[in-house]
């Protein structure tokens, strides 16, 4: 989920397009992937996920070239209701990675939107700048068991991306009950741990 408002032109855009395209890079076999761009308005690189094929894969760095931070404001929400309703729909788990430079006036309807999906999606976020609202894209990470970067003006980017890529395979635990002393108790909204 890549943010193409207005304040990501420049360097923040093109920072953010190579992190992505070093992230693609490290995807396996079996792995799928998509991208969505947002501002004011979203659009879907594809109509659903593909797999990780070395065509696919050819097919996406050609678009991502031609991204640019041209879609206006900074509106997430929109695009993650869309995204989150087709995974939980999906019933699998997914890891959405979101690379944003920016601030949002509806950070707690965001983050508590995340926290509802939690049980199918991860959100892996890559603050890019001094501009970033550390807040959300921490809480992001928090609420549903994923991770954050931040990437800095003029920083190197590998490091990081190959950190998230590490955390991307990190599977995801549920505790669904719990055995102490002989007592078991069940939960009824399984914990991610």
């Amino acid at each position: 989920v890549l943010d193409c408002s207005g304040s990501m032109n420049g360097q923040p855009i093109e920072q953010a397009k190579r992190a992505l395209g070093l992230l693609w890079r490290t995807l396996k076999e079996g792995d799928h992937f998509n991208l969505t761009c947002f501002g004011s308005t979203h659009r879907h690189m594809w109509p659903k996920p593909r797999p990780y094929t070395q065509e696919n894969l050819d097919e996406a760095l050609a678009y991502l070239k031609s991204v640019d931070a041209n879609l206006g404001g900074t509106e997430i929400l929109a695009p993650l209701q869309k995204l989150l309703k087709r995974l939980k729909k999906e019933e699998g788990e997914a890891e959405l990675v979101l690379l944003t430079d920016g601030q949002v006036s509806n950070e707690a309807e965001v983050i508590s939107l995340c926290e509802k999906h939690k049980a199918h999606a991860r959100v892996r976020s890559f603050g890019i700048g001094s501009g970033v609202s550390e807040t959300l894209v921490r809480e992001l990470a928090r609420v549903t068991l994923g991770s954050v970067e931040m990437i800095h003006t003029g920083e190197r980017i590998e490091p990081k991306v190959l950190r998230a890529s590490r955390h991307l395979r990190t599977p995801s635990l549920r505790l669904t009950s719990l055995s102490l002393a002989g007592h078991q108790l069940e939960l009824a909204d399984p914990s991610p741990l």
